[in-house]
């Protein structure tokens, strides 16, 4: 496979350039051999130094043909954040992903020589260190970037190599997908009072109240809650910046008790503010781990379960799955329905327990006739 010019990094400890730690501009020869120039400490010097040459016809620029996963990449993200126009949170987040797993690994390849088997054996890979849902994210990553590298590059008519080859999604882990009994929900929250207790920042339990309540996501949607998204006399509560947008959801009364306890309290904007104040928390349901573990839940329990239970309620009370749709933000009704299969296991489970007392009190009643 003959690649095209690209920059490389010359990490600590190489031989190469006496050992300098920087970039370098890697380009095939014409006799078929491959050539290395210094570029600088910094990759935009080694880019800027491949562009010259690039345009001084030193070397030959990329083709569709030749063009490389790591030159396409930058072209990808100004597409996905300029035309598409997605926002900054994500294109920092494919960033990192490709940077930090993809590139590494397929960086090099052309793009037209990667195929559906190059794919599959690097999620498989994956899949041995990392969850089965941050492998879908990679492989979704991967096919969108195909699918608009055949907009972006002229000339370049490479098959699909995952659309229609490979899965999706991967059979997915449902971790996500389990909710708390009532028993459970009661000892949750009375041992994050318990965890609460003595230290300068005590939120768990209200933000647990708050998931429980009304389906938040725990996390950002939670954490940047202002007093003035409070709305208590219409007794409700909006969310901003989620994934589908602003939504309002009814609160009940004693969630409205517990934050209006807490406001009266509270100097700051935010519901759940960080050092000084003037910042929400950035992260803080590491102690529901310690509120879990005191509270006797299973150790697969995490903090997400909490917006699973409030959907699974509500789909067990017979509330319309549209409703419950609207009351998580989710975008389309399939994504409410993952939620249906809990609430399905719960009314199993409810059945068999009221047919195994029905048993129970027939087996009495004969042991009784029996006995007479």
């Amino acid at each position: 496979m003959r690649r095209s010019a690209c920059v490389r990094r010359n990490p600590p400890g190489s031989k190469m350039f006496r050992g300098r730690v920087g970039y370098y501009i890697w380009f095939p020869k014409p006799d078929g051999k491959c050539g290395r120039r210094w570029g600088g400490e910094l990759k935009r010097d080694a880019q800027a130094k491949l562009d010259k040459m690039i345009a001084s016809g030193e070397i030959t620029a990329p083709t569709p043909e030749t063009i490389t996963l790591e030159q396409f990449v930058p072209m990808y993200l100004k597409h996905k954040a300029v035309v598409l126009g997605r926002k900054p949170s994500t294109i920092v987040g494919d960033r990192n992903r490709l940077t930090g797993a993809i590139l590494p690994e397929l960086g090099e390849f052309q793009l037209a020589s990667i195929t559906a088997n190059t794919v599959s054996k690097y999620l498989q890979e994956r899949r041995r260190t990392v969850s089965v849902a941050t492998a879908n994210r990679e492989r979704a990553l991967l096919s969108h970037i195909f699918t608009v590298a055949r907009t972006l590059l002229k000339g370049y008519a490479a098959e699909h190599p995952i659309r229609g080859k490979i899965p999706a999604p991967i059979e997915r882990t449902s971790r996500h997908n389990e909710a708390l009994t009532e028993l459970d929900q009661v000892r949750l929250l009375d041992a994050c009072r318990v965890v609460d207790t003595g230290i300068k920042r005590p939120y768990l339990w209200l933000m647990c109240l708050v998931s429980l309540d009304t389906g938040a996501r725990p996390g950002r949607q939670t954490l940047t809650l202002r007093w003035t998204d409070i709305d208590h006399e219409a007794g409700m509560i909006r969310f901003k910046n989620t994934k589908s947008g602003d939504h309002a959801v009814p609160a009940t009364a004693r969630l409205l008790a517990a934050l209006r306890e807490r406001q009266a309290a509270s100097t700051s904007s935010y519901v759940f503010p960080g050092k000084g104040g003037t910042r929400p928390l950035v992260k803080y349901f590491g102690r529901f781990r310690q509120a879990a573990d005191r509270a006797g839940l299973s150790r697969t329990t995490i903090a997400y379960h909490l917006r699973h239970t409030f959907a699974t309620n509500l789909l067990m009370r017979g509330v319309p799955i549209q409703v419950v749709k609207r009351l998580l933000g989710h975008s389309t009704v399939l994504m409410t329905e993952r939620y249906s299969h809990s609430s399905d296991a719960a009314e199993r489970a409810a059945s068999d327990l009221a047919g195994s007392i029905g048993s129970t009190h027939e087996e009495r009643s004969d042991e009784r006739e029996a006995d007479g």
